[in-house]
């Protein structure tokens, strides 16, 4: 025998009630969700100063915090110099780019952007994760010249591999690059800004320091010039202290 459940008709209808409360007032209840953060995206082409679109370059942008810049994401651009920098905090920024291996700087280093102090790097604003589009990003120009260098041991005429070679504007030690040791076979390349007197010097523990001297002589160091585009060889030997 089934036994009849009899409800109040207070309960009855705070039920009925509940079930008909509009969506509306019963999500004005819960929190805002935030806007998700890091997710702004800046895309856009590499070219040079003639227009030309610049593959594989690397382009990254650097965040203003006061009177300094820092860096932050980069991305390397396709085959038509196209990018799309991501998981960007809102912010302004500026927007670089370089390609080494084609002659086009990294102007991180003040070596590099004291020559090159006229790039004006296009500024980006991203705003509530917004996509900025259509930025056009020039690499440094023109063209460094290339410095090739080998370092012997001027006894053994064998390979020195931890050689350093360190470069600076003539009479500007501020300008100070560092190479880092040689590579595995005593080599270096190295970028050169164009129509900049460079005094250069290469070091290498146990050895006597070596200078530039544009006629190979044993008469002052003279500064290295190398134009825009061109390639310099130099084959130095390193006399041992002892």
């Amino acid at each position: 025998m089934r036994k009849l459940v009899l409800l109040s008709p207070l309960l009855v209808i705070t039920v009925i009630s509940l079930i008909n409360t509009p969506a509306s007032k019963t999500n004005n209840q819960l929190p805002t969700q935030p806007s998700e953060k890091n997710s702004g995206v800046i895309k856009g082409i590499v070219t040079t100063n003639e227009g030309e679109s610049v593959s594989k370059a690397r382009v990254y942008v650097w965040l203003p915090t006061g009177n300094w810049l820092t860096r932050q994401i980069g991305a390397t651009a396709d085959d038509f110099g196209g990018f799309s920098l991501s998981n960007l905090p809102d912010g302004e920024y500026a927007v670089r780019a370089f390609k080494e291996e084609d002659g086009y700087p990294d102007l991180t280093f003040y070596f590099y952007s004291a020559a090159y102090d006229a790039v004006k790097w296009p500024r980006v604003t991203v705003t509530n994760g917004n996509t900025v589009q259509d930025v056009v990003v020039h690499v440094p120009s023109p063209k460094c010249g290339r410095l090739l260098i080998n370092v012997i041991d001027a006894k053994t005429n064998k390979m020195i591999r931890d050689a350093e070679v360190s470069l600076t504007h003539e009479g500007k030690p501020k300008t100070l690059l560092r190479s880092g040791a040689t590579k595995m076979d005593g080599s270096f390349n190295l970028l050169v800004p164009p129509a900049v007197p460079i005094d250069l010097k290469v070091s290498a523990l146990g050895y006597r320091d070596w200078y530039y001297k544009t006629d190979g002589s044993k008469g002052e160091p003279k500064p290295l010039l190398l134009a825009s585009d061109t390639t310099k060889e130099l084959n130095i030997s390193l006399q041992p202290q002892r």
